[in-house]
């Protein structure tokens, strides 16, 4: 008999995070481990549990949770709700490092289908969401760094200041901003500030 898939779902908003959790609770194929609308919640249940995946709201400081998932506990895999088929926000999903990513108005059977299939290995996006002529993958993996250059610069930080609270020259700071550019596929530094606020990182 198949393991069940062991669930944690974050999610701020109170209606949509019970009622996904009295829904997957009716499934045979998973097993909820607990819900979290703040953080430090969800850290305190991955550390204690055997999480398979979370399912994260593109609202719940999404982007630093998948970050620290990857750091701390890089066998859980991570799912998230977005608002709209907004490729930006897709591509920041991806590039913080989640598996699958479906939008609220596909519905609780496509939900559970994308967790079975991201809980697989594998990783699965809404088909309602166009991702265009862009080549596989979406993006490289950025580093710690690149993510702090990022919220920098999404905050409106010049290379100068950046570099002085980096420790670093502003020549460095040039070249993680080209690294990032290379990366995610930017062109930009306007679409770097654009990428940080879908990712919702700033320093």
């Amino acid at each position: 008999m198949r393991n069940m898939t062991s669930i944690v779902l974050a999610n701020t908003d109170r209606l949509q995070r019970e009622g996904l959790h009295a829904l997957i609770e009716r499934s045979d194929r998973f097993r909820l481990i607990g819900n979290a609308s703040v953080t430090p919640d969800v850290h305190a249940l991955v550390e204690t549990s055997a999480v398979n995946i979370v399912v994260i709201d593109s609202g719940f400081e999404a982007y630093e949770l998948i970050h620290w998932l990857s750091m701390h506990s890089p066998e859980t895999r991570s799912v998230v709700i977005g608002p709209r088929p907004d490729f930006a926000l897709l591509r920041a999903a991806l590039c913080s490092g989640a598996h699958g990513y479906v939008l609220a108005n596909d519905g609780f059977d496509k939900l559970l289908d994308t967790i079975q299939t991201v809980a697989d290995g594998q990783t699965c996006i809404s088909p309602n969401v166009s991702t265009g002529d862009v080549p596989a993958p979406l993006c490289a993996p950025l580093s710690d760094r690149e993510w702090e250059v990022i919220g920098h610069m999404g905050a409106g930080k010049s290379i100068k200041t950046i570099a002085s609270h980096l420790g670093v020259s502003p020549r460095t700071v040039d070249t993680y901003r080209n690294r990032i550019m290379e990366k995610l596929q930017l062109s930009s530094v306007a679409e770097i500030v654009r990428f940080s606020v879908c990712a919702r990182v700033t320093q």
